[in-house]
């Protein structure tokens, strides 16, 4: 962020931790004479937001694979008891029983493969 008033300027600078902060404010010095360094603050923040985690086990899964996940969750098919039948979902998306679940088997595989992937 950048603000400017009564003739000074302060600026917020988030570098990525490879980043060597010291050279910039060294330059930053150089290019404008009375530049002077205030504070430095070093934070861990997570890899990904939420948005783009959700996004990125999202784009794991082949469409099918999301469309089963979505039915069987929505339709109640992980609840007990199931409200909804592997054979009602699997009609529901036009395909057999086995194929819904192969579909539904491989989704749940990479979700489990992202939530366990510090596990090993």
């Amino acid at each position: 962020s950048l603000v400017a008033e009564d003739g000074e300027a302060r600026i917020r600078v988030t570098l990525p931790t490879e980043t060597d902060a010291g050279a910039l404010v060294d330059r930053l010095g150089e290019r404008y004479a009375g530049t002077q360094f205030r504070s430095y603050r070093e934070r861990t923040r997570p890899a990904k937001t939420k948005t783009e985690y959700l996004a990125s086990v999202r784009d794991r899964l082949t469409d099918r694979q999301y469309a089963a996940l979505r039915k069987a969750y929505i339709g109640g098919y992980f609840e007990r008891p199931r409200p909804v039948t592997g054979d009602d979902l699997a009609a529901s998306m036009g395909v057999t029983r086995a194929t819904f679940h192969q579909h539904l088997v491989a989704a749940q595989r990479k979700l489990l493969d992202e939530f366990f992937a510090d596990a090993e």
